[in-house]
């Protein structure tokens, strides 16, 4: 239902009679944009104490909001941008953050993902500045983590790189030697989805800090083959062909200058004698 300007102004002039309720509940769904699914209202409502449904369900019959399809929805956007107006401005983090958590909470309680990225947006909208503690933010880096494997799963590499982004906000300095694992993690797949997106600069910022602060040479190992994919991509074949050579070098094995029969054999010779030790559960066990 499209509402006209002059409507809307009547609408959003009457915020002020309506009672302070309904007013901190629309603040609330506000906060998520035009609409809210109902079922995560009734969640967040649960978690943070507060009436939320029954004064949404007022406004509903005020016409500030309409209610179809198991959603809550402003009926103009002049209402959602008054009622997120109502919170000055230093407190929109604060109350972002708290929401985000909230759902973060029951995510990790019930460990169910259905809220895993409402809540990780939530929080982010927040930014780092609505954490209390260090411990707080390092939960936040890992749950965009996990936000951003999700994101990952259905191929969307562009959300995907905004949450592992938003985790590397979060971790404190210092944190290659005190957060050291959700660290490589987080840099190695905003890297990957980095490549995917085409984001070069910052994919050679991320492999960089990884294969300068990675302690072996497997931690380095997915940066460096993310780096010689992007020369791959950007045809700059003799370039990959000498990183995978510096890299083969470092470990003690050269590629040989010619490729001929007898050096094909003596590899695959040599492969079977490395393989000839090792059982099939530990072949297995490798990743794809």
């Amino acid at each position: 239902m499209k509402v006209p300007e002059n409507v809307a102004t009547f609408i959003t002039k009457s915020f002020d009679r309506l009672p302070s309720e309904v007013l901190s509940a629309l603040v609330v769904l506000s906060c998520f944009g035009a609409s809210a699914d109902i079922s995560l209202i009734e969640v967040l409502e649960r978690e943070i104490k507060q009436p939320l449904i029954a004064p949404l369900e007022a406004a509903v019959v005020d016409s500030v909001l309409g209610k179809k399809d198991g959603k809550f929805f402003f009926m103009h956007d002049k209402l959602q941008e008054t009622a997120y107006s109502m919170m000055k401005p230093e407190e929109r983090c604060l109350h972002h953050n708290l929401y985000g958590q909230a759902l973060a909470f029951v995510v990790v309680r019930e460990k169910d993902d259905r809220y895993l990225l409402t809540a990780a947006t939530q929080i982010n909208f927040g930014g780092p500045q609505a954490v209390i503690d260090d411990n707080q933010a390092l939960s936040v880096a890992n749950l965009n983590l996990d936000a951003g494997k999700k994101a990952m799963s259905t191929s969307d590499f562009f959300s995907a790189h905004r949450y592992f982004n938003h985790g590397i906000l979060y971790l404190r300095s210092g944190h290659w030697n005190k957060q050291y694992d959700v660290s490589l993690e987080l840099f190695n797949f905003a890297a990957a989805c980095a490549l995917m997106n085409a984001e070069h600069e910052r994919l050679k910022m991320l492999t960089g800090e990884v294969i300068r602060h990675a302690k072996c040479f497997e931690d380095k190992f997915r940066a460096i083959c993310i780096s010689i994919n992007l020369l791959f991509w950007s045809s700059k074949l003799p370039d990959a062909i000498q990183l995978v050579n510096s890299n083969l070098s470092s470990l003690g094995e050269e590629l040989p200058v010619a490729v001929t029969q007898s050096a094909i054999h003596y590899q695959l010779d040599h492969t079977k004698t490395l393989l000839a030790g090792l059982s099939d559960e530990t072949l297995l066990s490798y990743p794809a």
